[in-house]
Order: structure tokens, then C-alpha cells, then sequence
């Protein structure tokens, strides 16, 4: 039985999810950061889950930025219908997880028919850290003075990713972001030469373990190797983290990350509706 998640059920949900880590860092993100249901914060998250005896084997979740995340590798298509018909009235913008997931999941939802800007598997890496690379790379955190430099790459990295559906909205992206990179150590600039080139971020931390989001060189800069420096660079600035996690956007980036070390170890679905569709049912 799917039924919505409450906070004495965090432990259990973590202990399933760190059973399929690789598919579930946003999930773990959200949970351990941001904890269960809605707040202020674009990554909270309402969760619902199935449980049998004391463990979870299915996680559902809805965040605020209304993205649907979930981890529910023996869900049946009436399991999916089921949690769609528990998820509140929103304006869904899209999901990310495992493919064959993903694909239940909107079909549940009713929007597997509607266009997409991006809706394609993109091939999951890993890294082992003890595996980097022995490069010596200057890596600093973002200042004031770089804001204007980021909202122009932020903005470029919305249009190369597809993760916007127009100039427009990735404009309204790159000016959003630069906001919480400033000062961050989510976020670090590669430097050569006293400039920044390149960048690289975390977009979900646990403690031994991060998943890696928000690389960009721009175009001018490209084929130099320079986001393999920066990515090297920021994983060597992260204490106490062991492995990392990305899904690389097409061929060029994956075949610079396989140059740090990544090796890939399946796949990862990235939907991005081009418009916010209405799901969901009044409780």
C-alpha cells in the first residue's frame, strides 16, 4: 500500500534509497537535507512510500521546484496510478530518474504525451576519488564580482542541457543561480592565468558521496580539457568524499569524463516538459 511519508519514516527511507544510491541522489538530497514535505526551499520534498514489514521498497516524491523524483524498481503500472492519484494539484515541470521509471511515471501522470525540451537516457558514471587524477588545478569558490560572469554561463549551460525550453527561461535561469553559487562551496571556478575558465558544481551531497552537476566551459574555451580539470579540481577541494556521481549531457562530456576516470554504470532519464503540465487531484 502507498501511503504519504511521515518524518519517523526517514531512517527507513534512507536505508532503501542508500541501497540504490547511484539512482537516487536527488532523493537522498532532498531527504537528509531538507527533510519530509514542503517548506520554502525549492528541494523540499513530499515523499510518499510502500513499505513491507519494517523496510521501504518504494519511494515517491514531489518536490518544490515540481519536479517528481522516485526509486520504485518493482513498482507495477496500478502502483504508479495509484501515487498519481495521491499527488496534489501542481504544475509539474518535469522528472529525473531511472528510464524505465521515469516512463511509468508520466505515463501515471497523464503527460508522457506532451512535448518535452529534453527527454532522453543519458549514461550515469562513477568515480572512485582514490582514482583521480594527480593533476595540480587552481580552484577557488565564487565572489560578488563574478555574478555578471555567471549569469552568462549559467545561462549558457540552461541552452547547451536543454534544461530550458526557451531563451527566455534560460535567461530567467542564469539570473536565478548565480545568487546561491556566490560564496558556495557547491560550486567552484577553474582558474588559469589569474581568470576563471571553466566551472563545476554539486548538485546533491551526502557525506561520502556527491553527485556532480553544473560543469560548463564556454564555447570559445572548448576542447582545452578544461572541464576535466575543473571537475578534477573540485572533487580533490571535497573532504571526506569518497565517490561521485554524474550523468553526462552528450558525447563530448562523456568522453571527458571518462578521461578523469568515470566509468559508466547504466543509464539516467532527464524530462523536461517545454510547458508546466496540471496533474495532481484535490485531496
Amino acid at each position: 500500500m502507498i501511503r504519504k511519508a511521515v518524518a519517523a519514516d526517514a531512517p527507513a527511507i534512507i536505508e532503501f534509497l542508500y541501497q540504490h544510491a547511484e539512482t537516487s541522489m536527488f532523493l537522498l538530497n532532498n531527504l537528509v537535507n531538507h527533510g519530509i514535505g514542503i517548506s520554502t526551499h525549492p528541494h523540499a520534498t513530499q515523499f510518499w512510500i510502500t513499505r513491507k514489514g519494517k523496510g521501504v521498497t518504494a519511494v515517491y516524491g514531489l518536490a518544490g521546484n515540481r519536479f517528481a523524483v522516485a526509486q520504485a524498481p518493482d513498482a507495477t503500472a496500478r502502483d504508479w496510478s495509484k501515487w498519481a492519484g495521491m499527488v496534489p494539484p501542481t504544475q509539474l515541470r518535469g522528472m529525473t530518474g531511472v528510464p524505465a521509471q521515469v516512463d511509468a511515471a508520466l505515463m501515471a501522470l497523464g503527460v508522457a504525451d506532451k512535448p518535452f525540451s529534453v527527454n532522453k537516457d543519458t549514461p550515469l558514471y562513477a568515480l572512485e576519488h582514490s582514482q583521480l587524477p594527480p593533476w595540480f588545478v587552481t580552484m577557488r569558490t565564487a565572489e560578488p564580482a563574478d555574478l555578471g560572469l555567471l549569469e552568462h554561463w549559467f545561462t549558457g549551460f540552461a541552452k547547451d542541457t536543454g534544461l530550458s525550453s526557451s531563451d527566455a527561461q534560460a535567461r530567467d535561469e542564469g539570473l536565478s543561480r548565480p545568487k546561491d553559487a556566490i560564496g558556495s562551496e557547491d560550486m567552484m571556478l577553474l582558474v588559469q592565468d589569474g581568470a576563471a575558465v571553466a566551472m563545476a558544481g554539486i548538485n546533491s551531497r551526502l557525506p561520502k558521496i556527491v553527485q556532480v552537476g553544473g560543469v560548463y566551459t564556454p564555447p570559445q574555451a572548448r576542447g582545452q580539457g578544461l572541464a576535466r580539470r575543473a571537475v578534477t579540481g573540485l572533487l580533490r577541494a571535497q573532504q571526506g568524499v569518497e565517490r561521485s556521481i554524474l550523468f553526462a549531457a552528450d558525447a563530448s562530456a562523456a568522453k571527458a569524463y571518462e578521461g578523469i576516470g568515470y566509468r559508466r554504470i547504466g543509464a539516467y532519464r532527464v524530462a523536461v516538459l517545454k510547458n508546466a503540465q496540471g496533474v495532481g487531484k484535490p485531496s
